[in-house]
């Protein structure tokens, strides 16, 4: 199992040029030409209702609810109304790197796949759309304050974009949970390499 392991990280650590020069292109705004969210439509139940994104960020960083958001508050159960402003800034911290490789295995592909679920272009779709969350995700992550779904709104390139809340409040915890795991199994790996690597004797 220790030579499976030592093998993998291995082949991980001869993708790492081709990983860091991959996440830095993106990291610098490869994508930036491409507009991005400016108005949200959020679907609940049977209610849909578009806010723009520096609506939700008002709300999010000041508590702050203008006419706009006042209009479709009540629509809205209390407690969802509350959850929906912790999960648009609570951010889940990793590096570019990691979530860009992260998001190349099946857990990362599977996450990916969640996010467009409850995540729409509004108009017509002009790229693979795997690919599209995938850079904005990444992209997200490299900000400040981490890979948040505020972040993710900012940078996915789609001028208007659709989001199931309901189903956006299940997905921050599964995201929080996947990334945890993948960091945790990479340090496992190297730690185990490493100390491979220390019993292995020298001729």
């Amino acid at each position: 199992m220790n030579s499976l392991l030592s093998n993998w990280f291995s082949t991980l650590k001869s993708k790492s040029l081709l990983l860091f020069i991959s996440t830095l292109l993106l990291v610098l705004g490869i994508n930036q030409s491409v507009k991005a969210a400016e108005r949200v439509y959020i679907s609940y139940s049977s209610v849909e209702f578009s806010v723009s994104v520096a609506a939700l960020e008002n709300y999010a960083k000041k508590g702050v609810i203008n006419d706009e958001l006042a209009t479709y508050q009540k629509y809205i159960p209390a407690k969802q109304f509350q959850e929906l402003q912790r999960i648009l800034i609570t951010p889940v911290k990793s590096s570019p790197a990691v979530v860009s490789q992260f998001l190349s295995t099946p857990q990362g592909e599977f996450l990916v796949r969640r996010f467009i679920e409850v995540i729409h272009n509004k108009a017509p779709q002009t790229q693979p759309i795997l690919e599209e969350m995938r850079s904005a995700l990444i992209l997200a992550v490299a900000e400040p304050d981490g890979l948040t779904l505020l972040n993710l709104l900012r940078k996915y390139p789609a001028k208007n974009i659709r989001i199931d809340l309901e189903s956006s409040l299940n997905i921050a915890t599964e995201l929080e949970n996947l990334v945890k795991a993948t960091n945790q199994a990479i340090a496992t790996v190297t730690q185990r390499s490493n100390l491979e690597a220390i019993t292995i004797p020298k001729t």
